[in-house]
């Protein structure tokens, strides 16, 4: 659900992402490509670290109806 990726890394795939910005990235939680949004930053190594959150576990996680089905 959760991942933590670093700016150059997303930066080699020509991705630019901010706090509140999104991403599409493979979850390994439910097994597909799914907007991820980014929660947060901070600072490691002199790296600088996002946290990506998946939109569609997160919702599952909240109850929220994700495509058509009742979960």
């Amino acid at each position: 659900m959760r991942k933590y990726l670093t700016v150059g890394f997303l930066r080699e795939f020509g991705w630019s992402v901010k706090p509140g910005g999104s991403v599409v990235s493979f979850c390994e939680t439910c097994g597909a490509q799914r907007v991820h949004v980014c929660t947060g930053q901070k600072q490691e190594n002199g790296s600088t670290i996002l946290r990506l959150e998946c939109s569609h576990c997160k919702d599952r996680l909240n109850g929220v109806n994700v495509g058509g089905m009742k979960v």
